[in-house]
């Protein structure tokens, strides 16, 4: 808020009348500036963000999230933030513009799943949400400057069927012989949060926003009143862990993948990642192979490793009908979020089921 804003308020309480409160359009005007910030000065790193978070864009962080959500470790429920709304974000505001707000441990529980087994899940606080809200905006205004097109997951203007979409035409038109289909092993679980934060910090400078974040990253899981500490991995079920899975797989893999290892495979090649599901098309069998051994050597600088046993090259594409017959080998298919491919004998040569 303005210095004039924050004078008008002032006076209208001292007065005793009800001011109105601002309307979203503030924030997303000061969202259009960053953005905008962002994307010209591209080699700069932005060093004062954490001013953009005032009542209104709290406001705006509270209003994003999902009423009626499950709570964390507080006991606090949606229904109860609200009830004390406006004097919850004065002082989570307060805490976070002086640097001392730190995130609570996530509250683990465990969901049936439909074959018998049961998922972990994370729950942050209420609080812990609206303030990952908040830094999540900052996060994607800046970073979405910097991501490539190859990059579908969590983005405005992309999606998962779109990523399909892009994958079928690619093979149905491009000279595709062989795709790889890659797996990454316990993603979520294993990203080295020193690296995430180097990452962050090639564009964002901003002592009181990375300290944030450390803090969030470092909150650990209570289980069974037993708190567990994290060194790995992204907070479980943070809005803001989408944002930082892209953000390290946009400098782990698709940086490289478009500056490094494109130089190093012969023919045709071609990426789409979806967050962590990885799907790579190439002309030469070898050249596939020789980039699979690339990538798990890539992926284990930066703690990663591929899951072998989920991960698949097979023969694909325009010829490969032909080609698998000449090698008596069967049709072969494979899944990319949650959508099989084979090639069928229609026109379209690549069906998606």
């Amino acid at each position: 808020m303005s210095m004039e804003g924050r004078d008008a308020r002032q006076e209208g309480d001292r007065k005793g009348k009800k001011l109105q409160p601002p309307s979203c359009d503030h924030f997303k005007t000061k969202l259009l500036l960053l953005t905008k910030r962002a994307r010209q000065i591209r080699d700069t790193q932005l060093k004062t963000l954490m001013h953009l978070v005032d009542k209104e864009w709290l406001s705006e962080s509270w209003k994003k999230l999902r009423k009626g959500a499950a709570f964390g470790i507080d006991a606090i429920s949606t229904e109860m933030y609200a009830g004390n709304l406006e004097q919850n974000l004065d002082s989570l505001l307060y805490r976070m513009k002086q640097g001392k707000y730190n995130a609570q441990p996530v509250k683990r529980i465990y969901i049936p799943k439909a074959d018998g087994k049961k998922r972990a899940l994370g729950l942050p606080t209420i609080e812990d949400k609206v303030a990952q809200n908040a830094i999540n905006y900052i996060l994607q205004a800046v970073f979405e400057q910097e991501f490539l097109p190859i990059s579908y997951g969590f983005r405005e203007g992309k999606s998962a069927l779109k990523a399909v979409e892009d994958a079928k035409e690619t093979i149905a038109t491009k000279k595709v012989s062989f795709v790889l289909d890659v797996d990454i092993e316990s993603f979520f679980d294993d990203m080295e949060h020193e690296w995430l934060i180097k990452f962050i910090s090639h564009r964002i400078k901003d002592k009181r926003l990375l300290k944030y974040i450390n803090s969030c990253l470092k909150a650990g899981v209570m289980e069974d009143g037993k708190l567990t500490a994290t060194s790995t991995g992204s907070p479980q079920g943070g809005v803001i862990s989408p944002t930082l899975a892209n953000i390290y797989l946009h400098y782990v893999i698709d940086l490289w993948v478009s500056k490094v290892a494109v130089k190093e495979i012969k023919g045709e090649m071609y990426s789409f990642r979806y967050a962590d599901d990885l799907l790579f098309c190439f002309q030469h069998e070898n050249q596939a192979m020789k980039f699979r051994e690339m990538l798990k050597a890539r992926l284990q600088k930066f703690g990663l490793k591929i899951n072998d046993q989920k991960t698949k090259l097979c023969r694909f594409g325009k010829f490969a009908k032909e080609n698998s017959k000449r090698h008596s080998e069967n049709r072969a298919t494979f899944n990319f979020l949650g959508f099989t491919f084979y090639n069928g004998t229609s026109r379209e040569q690549v069906n998606i089921r």
